[in-house]
C-alpha cells in the first residue's frame, strides 16, 4: 500500500469519526449502511470496501463498523442508489458522478467545471493553428 493510500485512509477513517464521534461515544457502537461502486473493480476491492470493512473498525475499536457492499452485489443501478440514499437506506454511498447523475442534477453540474476547463485549454490549443490557417492561401477563413 503506497503511503498516499494510507493517508488517504486515515484521513477518511478520522473524518468519519470525527463527524460521528458523539454518536459513538453516546453509544456502544454503529454500525453504517454503505453502498460502494462496482465490486469487480480494484476502486472497491482496494479502497471502498477495505475501508468501510478493514481500517474504520480498526482505527475505531470496533466501534464504528460497516455493511458495505457494492452496487453490483445489491443488483442496483446509479440511480436507484441516489433514491435510495435520499430515503434513509445508506448512511454513505460511492458512485461515479455520470452514473449517479441521471436523478441528481445537482452532481450531473459538477461536471460543468471540468468541460469548461477543458473547452478553454482546447480553445487555447487550437489558436495558433487557426490564426496560421487564418493567414495561408488555404481558403480557411474566419475573425479570431
Amino acid at each position: 500500500m503506497t503511503v498516499f493510500n494510507k493517508t488517504l485512509r486515515a484521513i477518511g477513517a478520522g473524518t468519519v469519526m470525527a463527524l460521528f464521534a458523539p454518536a459513538a461515544l453516546a453509544q456502544d457502537s454503529h454500525n453504517f449502511a454503505v453502498v460502494g461502486t462496482w465490486g469487480q473493480l480494484a476502486h472497491w476491492q482496494d479502497r471502498e470496501g477495505s475501508f468501510w470493512n478493514e481500517v474504520l473498525p480498526a482505527a475505531s475499536d470496533g466501534r464504528l463498523t460497516a455493511t458495505a457492499r457494492p452496487l453490483t452485489e445489491l443488483g442496483m443501478d446509479g440511480t436507484t442508489v441516489m433514491r435510495e440514499l435520499r430515503s434513509g437506506a445508506f448512511d454513505f454511498a460511492h458512485g461515479v458522478f455520470l452514473y449517479v447523475a441521471a436523478d441528481s442534477p445537482v452532481i450531473e453540474g459538477g461536471d460543468l467545471v471540468g468541460a469548461r476547463l477543458i473547452s478553454r485549454r482546447s480553445g487555447r490549443s487550437w489558436m495558433p493553428i487557426a490564426r496560421c490557417l487564418r493567414t495561408s492561401s488555404s481558403g480557411f477563413s474566419t475573425r479570431l
